[in-house]
């Protein structure tokens, strides 16, 4: 293997792309993954981003397909030569002492065991990181997403959809009740949007109804001695800080002198102790922690952190699931963490337009310590940025750090008088530091993209932690030569980087050379990533907002009709299902036959495949669970499925037996026939309901929507009906604002219509792309159909022409390439059209509409 295959989120990549490959190996998970996407290609996701859904594949694949690993348990599944499996964790096999352990003595258990009880070997080779993980006794996995992917929508995700599956599959697998750690002393902030995550977005709609139904979302308060939960209840959501709950020490200095200060102490050592308790009592508990450095770390001369302690302590006391940690950096002192099962780094970021790239525009200066330093950046800043503005109506802004406060003392008359320069005055300043009151510290942590903030310029001492969340920065300047240490220089130069909707601007970086070197450092120390390739690095895609023009009265609704099939039996219903206990050989293998209930549409089921099932007559449900299952399946009664389950069997079932239950039903219910009703739909062409309200520069209440399109087609696949007036003269398109296209060949055919309509406008009333919105819930022009192996899929057409007529013509576009696997979905298609309703296929080999189809448009379509 090479190097970089030693890595093990590397190889669980592969395993998770295979599994999709594969469609996944359990239905209500594919369901749920499969619901994330708007189309059938799923190229465009519903609400999560690409990352996002990436790392909770990974999450569901690690859970439910790896049944729930710990971590040293994956290393040996995917490293088995002992060699490798060194190598990945870090330990080098060819040092003279590993290898006379691998060779001549106890080999890797020895190795192992040293690692846990031998702290002078940790020491002497580096493996502090490798003692913690290998001492866990509970999966413990951490999700690497850098700054601005959406690490607490990932988190909200995961716990919805986790409790959802236990509600609908009544299994113990699934996690009950989640424990969310927040970084610091405070929950207020990016926590609580998991509280706003819309949970129709995530789920489908039969898991999303029953989540809505048992769901408590919990924020622990100072002032509470205990969390305002349900001992033993399930499906909470508790969010707090460690300090809240964590382990205490037991001792306490005391102060003969100073009894009210022990008895405080003592008062919340006993807070702590409570709430501890009440979670203990939790169920099925999953345990996320917002910031993995705060959970890892181990100091063999002070032991765990107490995040992990009070982990260990719930691990004991519950059954605990699965620990779930997310940072923003897989670096832990220089060393990979070994339980990273997931990493999206830098450079990803920036290419898919997470973070503002910085091409270019990393300045370094022999010199900083001087006002012409402030001069130059304040004139390059305001040259560069002065009139971007930001979603919402406010500037761009610039940071400053300085060492001291009298540094900002100092320059400040400065600045005042340099930005008159620029027509902005005094109240465009803003200092904030850490001895500034707890408001103007909420002003920079937590509202500086406040639209009504006049504030151009934050002046800065000892801020490199807090107010992560700045799009609204462009740019970031260090004044002075600033320290080394807890990666300052890092994390104050990039918290410019988060992107902000329709920008296409580089952030800017403005540096000493001492301090460039150190952001060197800390780049490759912290994301693996080199300066120079940041440097070189832009964005691939860029986020646009579009807006509805057109919607209610503005535009027709569709009255279509169409036939759908009902299956109804042949015969009078069956009243009595006949079930007879199956008989299990033990300990053999069992062949069973899995019918394929999609055949139903041809009136019979099918046999599709034999299954070979060993020892599953040794794991049970009980008959409850059972009779939920079969109703579920095949629409039966419960109290009579439940009734001859029970006379059968004592308490439970064996899954071999179910299976053979099944089959017993489904042979009985093949008995159906199709018939046909016809029924009348109005389809919305555009569902305002569907995007954000918000206001215009005016007020206007307008509706909004956001989507990424690839930097390199900006020019060629994205019509602004503002930039290209000349394309709707007439005001004939253009329901929405920009459309986005995918292919040259619908840019080609959409101009050409408009050009022709201008000869032709008293026959058409509307011209529309429709093939870029194909979200239900914005359009009812998304039609289902089935694919060659029977999956339900999604389908919109490009066009649509209406005509002054009531006549609806769909128009769709494809490379010559892609014709032969679309015709599944073109037959389905005019099946649905109703008599008014008409469809035409355009085919190319370039892109470019073909003469003989521009006849077709001019005779057919336009007259």
């Amino acid at each position: 293997m090479t190097k970089n295959n030693l890595i093990l989120y590397n190889e669980i990549k592969k395993d998770v792309q295979k599994w999709r490959k594969n469609n996944y190996d359990k239905n209500e998970i594919k369901e749920i993954l499969d619901f994330q996407f708007l189309d059938d290609k799923k190229q465009r996701f519903k609400f999560l981003r690409k990352v996002q859904f990436e790392a909770l594949e990974t999450y569901l694949f690690l859970r439910f397909q790896k049944k729930n690993q710990k971590i040293i348990d994956l290393y040996k599944e995917y490293f088995p030569k002992k060699t490798e499996l060194l190598k990945a964790l870090g330990i080098d096999p060819i040092n003279e002492e590993i290898n006379s352990i691998l060779i001549d003595g106890g080999g890797i258990d020895e190795i192992f065991d040293k690692i846990k009880n031998n702290n002078e070997f940790v020491k002497k080779y580096k493996l502090e990181n490798l003692k913690e993980t290998l001492s866990l006794k509970y999966p413990s996995f951490i999700f690497s997403l850098v700054m601005g992917a959406g690490k607490t929508i990932l988190i909200g995700t995961i716990i919805y959809i986790e409790f959802a599956l236990s509600l609908i599959t009544k299994e113990d697998e699934f996690l009950k009740n989640a424990l969310v750690f927040a970084p610091g002393k405070t929950i207020i902030g990016s926590l609580k949007e998991i509280s706003f995550i819309d949970i129709d977005a995530v789920l489908p709609k039969r898991f999303a109804n029953i989540l809505k139904n048992n769901l408590k979302i919990t924020y622990t308060q100072d002032n509470q001695k205990n969390v305002p939960i349900i001992e033993g209840s399930d499906y909470n959501i508790v969010i707090t800080n460690i300090e809240k709950i964590r382990i205490t020490s037991k001792k306490t200095n005391i102060d003969l002198f100073n009894y009210e200060k022990k008895r405080k102490q003592d008062e919340k050592e006993n807070v702590a102790n409570l709430r501890l308790k009440q979670l203990s009592s939790l169920k099925n508990l999953g345990i996320f922690s917002d910031e993995a450095h705060n959970t890892y770390g181990l100091k063999l001369d002070k032991g765990l952190k107490k995040v992990r302690q009070t982990i260990d302590h719930l691990a004991e006391k519950t059954n605990l699931k699965v620990v779930v940690n997310t940072t923003g950096t897989p670096y832990f002192k220089k060393q990979i963490l070994k339980d990273v099962v997931f990493w999206y780094g830098l450079m990803e970021g920036i290419e898919e337009n997470i973070l503002k790239d910085v091409r270019g525009n990393i300045y370094s200066y022999a010199e900083v310590r001087d006002e012409n330093f402030i001069s130059e950046v304040l004139d390059d800043f305001f040259g560069e940025y002065k009139d971007i503005e930001i979603e919402g109506g406010h500037k761009s802004k610039i940071a400053i750090y300085f060492p001291k406060i009298e540094d900002v003392t100092k320059i400040k008359p400065f600045i005042e008088k340099k930005i008159s320069k620029y027509s902005l005055d005094v109240n465009s300043i803003f200092e904030v530091n850490s001895k500034s009151s707890d408001s103007d510290k909420d002003i920079f942590i937590n509202r500086i993209n406040d639209k009504d903030l006049p504030y151009r310029i934050f002046l800065l001492v000892g801020m490199g932690k807090e107010g992560w969340n700045c799009p609204s920065l462009f740019s970031c300047c260090l004044a002075r030569d600033l320290g080394n240490s807890n990666n300052f220089v890092l994390q104050a130069s990039t918290r410019c980087l988060r992107q902000i909707v329709n920008n296409t601007k580089s952030a800017r970086i403005y540096l000493s050379q001492k301090n460039t070197k150190i952001l060197a450092n800390q780049l490759r120390d912290n994301y693996g990533e080199d300066l120079h390739s940041i440097q070189r690095m832009d964005n691939k895609f860029v986020e646009k907002k579009i807006t509805l023009i057109k919607y209610g009265d503005k535009l027709p609704v569709l009255k279509t009709k169409r036939k759908v099939k009902k299956y109804i039996q042949k015969k009078q219903a069956i009243k009595n299902i006949k079930i007879q206990k199956p008989t299990i050989e033990e300990n053999k293998n069992s062949k069973l036959i899995k019918y394929d209930f999609s055949k139903i549409t041809k009136g019979e089921l099918t046999q599709k495949e034999i299954l070979k099932i060993k020892d599953n007559h040794k794991q049970y449900l009980d008959i409850f669970q059972v009779t939920q299952k079969l109703v579920s399946l095949y629409s039966l009664d419960t109290f009579e499925i439940f009734e001859k389950l029970k006379n059968l069997f004592q308490d439970k079932i064996s899954l071999l037996e179910l299976e053979e239950i099944k089959k017993q039903i489904e042979k009985q219910i093949d008995n159906y026939k199709i018939e046909e009703k016809e029924i009348e739909e109005l389809l919305t062409i555009i569902k305002k309901e569907g995007f954000d309200e918000e206001a215009d520069k005016n007020g206007v209440k307008i509706y909004t929507t956001k989507i990424l399109v690839d930097r390199e087609k900006l020019e060629t696949l994205l019509k602004d009906k503002n930039v290209n007036k000349n394309l709707d003269k007439n005001d004939l398109s253009f329901h929405y604002n920009p459309y986005k296209f995918d292919s040259k060949l619908e840019v080609d055919l959409f101009e050409f219509v408009l050009e022709q309509i201008q000869e032709k406008k008293e026959n058409i009333k509307h011209f529309l792309f429709i093939g870029g919105i194909t979200d239900t819930s914005k359009t009812d022009l998304v039609f289902e159909y089935r694919d060659k192996d029977g999956v339900l899929r999604n389908y919109t057409p490009d066009f649509l022409v209406i005509k002054n007529n009531e006549e609806f013509i769909f128009l769709e576009t494809k490379g010559k390439h892609l014709e032969e696997g679309f015709k599944i979905k073109e037959k389905y298609f005019k099946s649905y059209l109703a008599d008014k309703f008409k469809y035409k296929l355009f085919v190319s080999e370039n892109e470019n509409i073909t003469t003989k189809d521009k006849q077709f448009i001019q005779n057919e379509v336009l007259k």
